[in-house]
């Protein structure tokens, strides 16, 4: 019975110092593989989840650029938000760089990844051990303060306290205080250990901010009885052109002719041919997302494209053409004529037309009304 409360205070140090090292042990693996060159961060956004939760530690280990393959999660330089970091995983290698994606994304990033912006491919996760810098991030402080108290209590619980004096224990000494005498004793003991324990948690706290923050891009989806909040439905042109039902869509995103490939649901039977001059590719266009963002130019005289796709003079239909010019003569846009092989047409209908002034029209069979 005498024993009981010493040993109840062994087991409450023990599991208080197991705690505090487990703590150090993790701090320590996410700090020291720096010296081989690892990276580590600390995820702030949830895009990656459930694999990565914000909060999260994760390091990253060096990749040289021909080991880089679909599938792996890579931390790379935000290619939208310069001076942060990203964390997603590869979802294709395209001519143009890394597609990365977020686990929790509906579609891939819109903005392409160069591999040499690449810092590494995931290597291990560390769940929460970040969560403070997550915290500090979002200005939640009734947590970090719940967490200097929380280590300030283990580390104070895993101090031993001195042992007290036996019984009939030596006499008094010198300097001792006698019988009758007041005894008045200063808690140093117990001030440095809290202390101590102060100290040691914000030291611990001070060590996270040298871990950085991976970030990413919000492409969720949320809503509430009120109002609703979504991402795009479309990404990309060809994906708003080929939702709507398009038959012909002609991208003109082409690097050369004379064929301009059609996308829509007619399929190379609608594919246009480019006349053979007046046409140049690959100009500044339309960014069109993850379906290039070039376009040609025509020059107004004798460039054009066509299509030899029959339609038999529809009567709902919906005709759309994205074009840029600098010049204030009016021509014909795009439109339904009787030409073959891109001959002049001698009946033309369903015309859409800027005029000189810069006037949008649409005109039916010449000379009707």
């Amino acid at each position: 019975m005498t024993n009981a409360a010493p040993r109840a205070a062994r087991s409450v140090r023990f599991l208080a110092r197991t705690a505090l090292g487990t703590l150090v042990l993790l701090l320590l693996v996410s700090v020291l593989p720096a010296a081989a060159g690892w990276r580590t961060s600390v995820v702030m956004s949830g895009s990656m989840a459930p694999t990565v939760q914000p909060g999260d530690v994760t390091l990253v280990r060096p990749v040289a650029t021909a080991d880089i393959e679909p599938g792996q999660i890579l931390l790379v330089d935000d290619p939208d938000m310069p001076g942060q970091l990203r964390l997603h995983r590869l979802a294709a290698i395209e001519p143009g760089g890394l597609r990365l994606r977020g686990d929790a994304n509906p579609q891939a990033d819109s903005t392409l990844v160069q591999p040499a912006a690449v810092h590494g491919v995931g290597a291990l996760r560390l769940p929460l051990l970040g969560a403070p810098v997550l915290w500090a991030a979002q200005h939640r402080f009734g947590p970090l303060v719940l967490t200097v108290l929380a280590l300030a209590g283990l580390v104070a619980l895993a101090v031993p306290s001195r042992a007290p004096a036996p019984p009939g224990g030596p006499g008094p000494t010198r300097g001792s205080p006698v019988a009758g005498q007041a005894i008045v004793r200063r808690p140093r003991a117990r001030t440095r250990r809290l202390g101590g324990a102060a100290a040691a948690s914000v030291a611990v706290l001070l060590a996270l901010p040298a871990v950085g923050g991976a970030y990413a891009t919000f492409t969720a989806v949320t809503g509430n009885p009120a109002s609703s909040w979504y991402a795009a439905g479309n990404w990309t042109c060809g994906s708003a052109a080929t939702s709507a039902g398009a038959l012909s869509y002609l991208s003109l995103q082409d690097a050369a002719g004379p064929t301009a490939v059609n996308g829509g649901s007619s399929g190379s039977a609608g594919n246009g041919t480019y006349t053979s001059t007046g046409v140049t590719y690959g100009v500044a266009g339309p960014d069109c997302s993850l379906s290039g963002d070039t376009a040609v130019r025509l020059d107004g005289a004798a460039g054009a494209v066509w299509t030899s796709q029959l339609v038999s003079n529809p009567q709902t239909f919906s005709t759309q053409a994205w074009f840029s010019t600098t010049t204030t003569r009016g021509g014909w846009l795009v439109g339904f004529g009787s030409g073959a092989s891109g001959a002049q047409s001698s009946n033309y209908d369903r015309q859409v037309f800027m005029t000189d002034s810069g006037q949008l029209t649409f005109g039916v069979y010449n000379n009707a009304t």
